[in-house]
This record gives C-alpha cells, structure tokens and sequence, in this order.
C-alpha cells in the first residue's frame, strides 16, 4: 500500500515536472541553464521511480534460483556434466 502511494506520489510529481521542462524549453530554449535544471530535476525523479519499480518487482519475483557459484561444469563429449563444489 504504502509502495503504491509513493508511485502515484512520484508519477504525479513527473508530470509536473515534464510540464515545467517543456513549457521553461518553449520559453527559453533548450539548452538553457533553467531548462537543463528542470531537465534534471525530471531525470532525479524518473530514476527514483524506477529504484523503487525495482525494488517491487525483486519483492515479487520469488522463484527458485540455483547459485551457480557452487557448481563447476565441464563438457563432456556433447553432454555437460556438473558437479558440486565442496
């Protein structure tokens, strides 16, 4: 719940802030201080969102996983043998 409030919170916040960019960047120029200021403010913003879209998605993801560091492979003729490290 709180994840979701904080994306609703974050996604309303990176409309804004887009909107700013473009209106400052019609206004200004593209390469203007305020507009590369807006610009990465927008960037600060789209990254924290997908920080925490990751952290979600590692939150759900709960399949198996075999830690292969464990394991040393070898091929033999066309098949390949594992065997598990001490």
């Amino acid at each position: 719940m709180i994840e979701r409030n904080l994306i609703s919170s974050l996604t309303e916040k990176i409309t804004i802030k887009r909107e700013e960019m473009i209106n400052q960047a019609a206004k200004s120029g593209y390469t203007s201080n305020e507009t590369v200021k807006a610009s990465q403010e927008l960037d600060r913003l789209l990254n924290n969102y997908q920080r925490l879209q990751n952290g979600i998605n590692k939150q759900k993801d709960t399949r198996p996983y075999i830690n292969v560091a464990t394991f040393s492979f070898k091929r033999t003729s066309r098949r390949l043998k594992y065997s598990r490290l001490g």
